[in-house]
């Protein structure tokens, strides 16, 4: 039995390869010599029929298809490439989805435009020759089986040359290399999408001769090579996912040990929230008995910036990759939304026409807003399902993590963006400099980066502790933000804060360093957090103190009133709901369910506690005393759309300091 996914079972089944003559499946049975290699006499992929009878009664889980035409001297050979490479892959992709095997599939780097090199997976696609055509039709078959992985790929098993095109750039690693890397991403089923497998440093087919094979091979150039397909000058791939993939499980933490703006090791811990599940980790009704994936929450202080910061770090994929929260969900903020847009044109001097990039743009509800100002709009986000949404929306949004090597490619495919948001994103970044790097290699002259987050100051004085989550990475204020964008030539210069938003929230203006002069509001904001202590450890310890005290508190009212046979309902199957009820250590049994008003969440359960969530229309033919009000922040809104709904129980407040708030509406018992 072989290690499946990224937990260490085994397969539950076989693995197969196609292409079972080849070079790559040799390779792979080299590694793996349990593997079903069959040949083209044995398992005909042009002919679905043929793909049934071989593979019945071998309970296959895995195809790794490498069957392919490839590339190919002579000019008539469409016909094999459509028969194998696009007809051929569809039949494999169709047997996969009929009997639920997971698909990798092996394409190839060509299908990128191969001019400048550097291809992301995000990167535009313009295949440079009809084999490459090909095979990324092939691409488009497998990607409709749920759970497979395409992984773009070029490689060799003999390059002995007695030349070498100098001006040929490429990605191109040995066989064996390769098959190691397919093999082990095929085992992962965690690992799902497109991942680009290559050398790290692209090196030119000569290098690859001399270095490798005959250090005598001549130099020649592409245009000396006498081939019918082009042979383009740079197809080299950016590999940094398939680097992380390779180093880091998707299941594995890490200890943030050192602050991640300034580099200091003056960490202070200051409070500890348990080990608790994922808070956007919502659980089916039928895996409610599986263990939960936990991790420590904890958090620390750099006594040296003054940053907030967990004190464990979780694999981005295990939050990100599939996300139910959705930011147009509200009328307050889809309110704010307008007003960002609004607020941020001016104050980069954009103009309709200017291109606007938000950087984790969820579904598009804030670049729909900049659309209306007649602005071009790009999103960048991680999450599969909110990228297609709105991509079938009609905005633009590229489906990775923001990196320097998106935002090449950003400034490759639209230009330099004139305006540069990430709202409620900053927070959740480990390597900011990175993010920050990225930033200022697109931005245009003359162009603003807009950051929101929350606030530390009110994190601590409000005693909003459970904004505190594992996508939370840190605690933002200006002092540690101004010294960070600093370090990347650019410059904080002016501040917004929303005493309402999000329980309170900075705006952030960041441009580079000299085009503008810094606000007063920014030295005032540098002096308040002086004054606030942000970087002595006494304030957060006394902070600490205060989330035991809420803690005891609500726990004893929810006892109280339970005990006098009321009936206790959650509004708001938020994060920081999540973080509350684990933390606080309530569950179904003394809050069975949760309304929230995004129905992607209905039918699910949240995590840890397993209150079962549902929409509002439930409220109406159930007897509840009081609604905890775990979305707290949108607190006057929920109050307004329980009216509306006739409900006349009372409200709980948790935090800072837990508070009923009587019904409003006329008639409701007085408690």
């Amino acid at each position: 039995m072989r290690p499946w996914g990224s937990t260490g079972c085994a397969v539950p089944g076989k693995i197969l390869v196609t292409g079972g003559r080849g070079q790559l499946a040799r390779a792979l049975l080299a590694i793996d010599g349990g593997l079903l290699a069959p040949g083209r006499e044995e398992m005909d992929i042009t002919s679905y029929d043929a793909i049934e009878s071989y593979c019945r009664g071998k309970e296959i889980a895995v195809v790794i298809h490498a069957a392919a035409v490839t590339n190919r001297h002579a000019e008539d050979a469409d016909e094999g490439y459509i028969l194998a490479n696009v007809i051929g892959t569809a039949h494999v992709a169709l047997w996969c989805r009929r009997h639920g095997a997971r698909l990798v599939y092996i394409s190839s780097d060509y299908v990128y435009p191969g001019e400048r090199g550097g291809y992301t997976e995000e990167s535009p696609l313009f295949p440079v020759n009809r084999y490459a055509l090909s095979k990324l039709g092939g691409e488009c078959s497998a990607r409709l089986v749920p759970g497979s992985l395409v992984i773009r790929t070029s490689f060799y098993r003999e390059m002995n040359f007695a030349r070498g095109c100098a001006d040929q750039v490429t990605s191109r690693m040995p066989v064996a290399e390769a098959a190691r890397a397919i093999h082990s991403l095929a085992l992962r089923s965690d690992v799902q999408g497109i991942v680009n497998v290559g050398r790290p440093r692209p090196r030119s087919i000569l290098e690859i001769v001399t270095g490798e094979f005959n250090r005598d091979a001549a130099s020649v150039r592409r245009r000396d090579i006498a081939l019918s397909y082009i042979l383009p000058p740079d197809t080299s791939m950016n590999t940094d996912r398939y680097a992380t993939l390779m180093t880091e499980p998707t299941t594995a933490s890490k200890t943030q040990s050192r602050c991640r703006m300034c580099g200091a090791d003056t960490l202070v811990r200051y409070l500890d929230l348990g080990s608790t599940p994922l808070a956007n980790s919502y659980v089916p009704r039928e895996q409610l008995a599986a263990p939960e994936f936990r991790e420590e929450l904890a958090l620390q202080v750099c006594t040296s910036c003054g940053l907030s910061q967990l004190t464990r770090v979780v694999h981005p994929d295990l939050m990100f990759r599939n996300y139910l929260y959705v930011s147009s969900t509200t009328a307050t903020f889809r309110t704010h939304c307008e007003e960002l847009a609004a607020t941020s044109s001016r104050a980069a001097g954009a103009v309709p026409g200017d291109l606007v990039m938000d950087i984790a743009s969820n579904d598009g509800c804030l670049l729909s807003k900049f659309m209306d100002l007649g602005m071009r709009v790009v999103g960048v986000d991680p999450a599969e399902n909110l990228a297609a949404e709105a991509n079938a929306a009609g905005i633009r949004t590229l489906n990775a993590y923001w990196s320097p090597a998106i935002a090449r490619d950003v400034m490759a495919r639209f230009g330099a963006p004139k305006v540069v948001t990430a709202t409620n994103v900053f927070a959740h970044v480990d390597d900011v400099h990175a993010f920050v790097e990225g930033v200022a290699a697109c931005l245009a002259r003359g162009g603003m980066f807009v950051i929101e987050c929350p606030y530390v100051l009110d994190f601590i004085e409000k005693n909003e502790f459970d904004t505190a989550y594992h996508e939370h990475l840190s605690y933002i204020g200006i002092t540690p933000l101004a010294k960070l964008v600093a370090l990347h030539g650019m410059a904080l210069v002016d501040v917004e804060y929303f005493a309402d938003l999000h329980g309170g929230t900075i705006r952030s203006f960041i441009c580079r360093e000299g085009e503008r002069p810094r606000s007063a509001r920014v030295e005032e904001f540098l002096a308040r957090e002086a004054s606030f202590g942000i970087t002595r450890a006494e304030t957060y310890r006394a902070f600490a103190e205060r989330v035991l005290l809420n803690k005891r508190q609500l726990r004893e009212l929810v006892a109280r009133e339970r005990a006098a046979g009321k009936v206790i309902w959650a509004y708001g199957a938020s994060a920081k709901g999540n973080t509350l009820v684990n933390f606080f250590e309530l569950s179904d049994r003394e809050v069975p369910v949760a309304i929230d008003d995004n129905p992607r969440k209905w039918g699910y359960y949240t995590p840890g506690a397993h209150m079962r969530i549902t929409g509002i229309g439930e409220l109406a033919g159930a007897r509840v005393d009081y609604l905890l009000l775990l979305a707290w922040n949108f607190k006057t809104e929920i109050i307004a759309r329980c009216n509306a709904a006739r409900y006349a129980g009372a409200f709980i407040a948790p935090v800072p300091v837990p508070a009923i708030i009587p019904s409003t509406l006329p008639g409701a018992p007085v408690r």
